[in-house]
Parts: structure tokens; sequence; C-alpha cells
């Protein structure tokens, strides 16, 4: 199922796209420590209160995801 959030219309309505999220919105990922680490699923996304750095699950591994500077 697809969804569009829009918080100025305050609504939640089907959409085309995956999650269509209005420009001057924001999106607050799940959280919580390394050993709250649940479910281990491809392609979860959360942010690690421990590191301070959001993280991804793939390949069957929680990565890091950081700003790589140039």
């Amino acid at each position: 199922m697809s969804v569009n959030i829009d918080h100025q219309k305050n609504s939640i309505t089907p959409s085309t796209t995956t999650l269509d999220i209005d420009t001057t919105g924001s999106l607050v990922l799940p959280r919580g420590t390394t050993i709250q680490r649940y479910p281990s699923t491809e392609g979860a996304f959360r942010f690690n209160t421990e590191t301070d750095y959001p993280e991804i699950y793939l390949n069957s591994n929680w990565n890091e995801v950081i700003q790589v500077s140039e």
C-alpha cells in the first residue's frame, strides 16, 4: 500500500508513490539502543540512540549511515 502524508491538510491518503511526505514535513525514524534492534529485516531503517547514527539492515548486518567527507 502506498500513502501520501500531508501535515498541512492533516490527512493520509492513497498515493501512486511508496511514501510521499509534503516538502515541509519530516519523518521520525524508529529509534532505540543497539540491543533493541528488532526486527532485523532487510531494508529496515532506524536511529541508534547509543551511536547517534541512523542505521540500515542490509546483507544480514546493521550498517551505520554516516556522511562521508570529500
